[in-house]
């Protein structure tokens, strides 16, 4: 790996001389705390993967098993929320330096709202307060997202 090789150049370079004693030991320190928090970060991320994965197919599963029991109100209503939490919890993402993470999760979310929209458009004519309130609902959001 490229930690061998950072420490082979380091040992060539201090019996060179190019570097002392004790620069060469700061840098093999740095080196091995670097490896150590590379190697919680690489663990973190397997669990955060396998956890998503289990998420999604415990959905998948639930989602089957009610979606056809559900009206096409409550499909709306399942689908804005499940919406408006993934778009929420991909703006914290993004703020704490997980722009990629956070940006699939917004995206995501938006796809989800405009799914209840066209949920809502089959169940509320248009004109009735709450086809108003969910078309109104629906812009903010998607305007809410680009600023």
């Amino acid at each position: 790996m490229l930690d061998g090789a950072v420490r082979r150049t380091l040992a060539r370079w201090e019996e060179s001389g190019l570097l002392g004693e004790e620069l060469a030991g700061r840098l093999r320190a740095e080196l091995a705390e670097h490896a150590e928090r590379e190697r919680v970060r690489f663990s973190r991320l397997l669990l955060a993967a396998t956890a998503a994965v289990v998420l999604v197919i415990a959905a998948v599963t639930f989602t089957a098993w009610i979606w056809p029991d559900l009206g096409v109100g409550a499909r709306c209503l399942v689908l804005g929320g499940l919406g408006l939490g993934l778009l929420v919890s991909g703006a914290r993402l993004e703020r704490a330096a997980r722009r990629e993470v956070g940006g699939l999760l917004q995206t995501t979310g938006l796809v989800l709202i405009a799914r209840a929209c066209g949920y809502s458009a089959e169940r509320w004519e248009a004109g009735t307060p709450i086809g108003i309130l969910t078309g109104a609902l629906a812009l903010l959001t998607g305007l809410g997202s680009f600023l």
